[in-house]
């Protein structure tokens, strides 16, 4: 069915969709023949703001007309070529970083990534085999315990395993506006509160947040964590009055686990979403969840 505005008359040709996988995107592309009413020839370029205005063709960054994923895509660009007589026929591009969620064909989730490497940090320590480990919580106020190295004043070099951890999830300006984004750095530099990924609290430190612009309306949230397999703490020797190590029989006469002091939250707040929170810690694949009893 054809329509007519003030100066032209157009109809559809039809519609080209392709659907992706989530990080793929979604593609409509329809395609319209248009001609002027004057019978006279279209001149495409020169008159895109008044086929824009007449609503024959949108705007760029309009969205598609429709529901679900189709309403989430929006113009990106147009192709036009001359067709029989002065007939101009328009390709429409539509796109979006958006895929329907595998057990809810009616939810719209963006890409979600988490990413791991294990890395060491070379720490002091003058004993082995202590009792109390590592501290989740706050500094140690006992002595370590353990047997001395025997160095005297001179520590001994430990690696201790670390994972950087990153978790990205696409945003939409459109609905989360980057400004909104901005609060999430309020989690750069505290320990997590409560488990995370799997990690107890008091292992994982954010170190920090990452917000760069991707194409058109979408944006990426990077979190920057840091695992560490003794909560972020030293062996720190205790000083005697003149500065250096207190030393009893030769060796450190106390030695405390420590490490610098951070306020802690809960990390699983960054999604704001359970289901988000599910699909990128466990996979977009994951199993559905079972439909709800009769």
């Amino acid at each position: 069915m054809s329509v007519t505005t003030t100066t032209y008359t157009y109809y559809t040709n039809g519609i080209d969709a392709t659907y992706g996988d989530r990080g793929v995107g979604t593609r409509f592309v329809e395609t319209i023949t248009v001609v002027k009413n004057d019978g006279t020839a279209l001149d495409f370029d020169g008159e895109l703001a008044t086929l824009i205005s007449e609503g024959v063709v949108p705007a760029f960054g309009d969205v598609y007309t429709g529901s679900g994923i189709a309403g989430a895509s929006r113009c990106r660009g147009y192709q036009a070529r001359l067709g029989p007589g002065k007939q101009v026929i328009v390709s429409i591009q539509y796109d979006t970083q958006y895929a329907l969620d595998p057990c809810d064909d009616t939810s719209l989730y963006l890409p979600s990534s988490i990413a791991y490497q294990t890395v060491v940090r070379s720490t002091p320590v003058f004993r082995t085999g202590w009792s109390p480990s590592p501290p989740a919580g706050s500094d140690a106020s006992a002595d370590i315990g353990g047997t001395a190295l025997g160095g005297g004043q001179v520590s001994t070099s430990q690696n201790v395993t670390q994972v950087r951890i990153k978790v990205s999830f696409m945003q939409d300006a459109v609905t989360d506006a980057i400004s909104s984004a901005v609060v999430l750095t309020n989690y750069a530099d505290k320990l997590n509160s409560a488990t995370f990924l799997g990690i107890a609290a008091g292992y994982l430190l954010c170190e920090g947040v990452n917000i760069v612009q991707n194409q058109h309306e979408f944006y990426t949230v990077q979190f920057d964590f840091l695992y560490d397999q003794w909560a972020h703490h030293s062996q720190v020797a205790t000083l005697d009055g003149d500065g250096r190590i207190k030393l009893t029989s030769g060796n450190p006469d106390e030695v405390k686990w420590k490490r610098v002091a951070r306020s802690s939250t809960d990390f699983n707040n960054i999604y704001g979403d359970a289901r988000l929170k599910d699909i990128t810690e466990q996979g977009y694949w994951l199993p559905c969840p079972p439909p709800p009893e009769e």
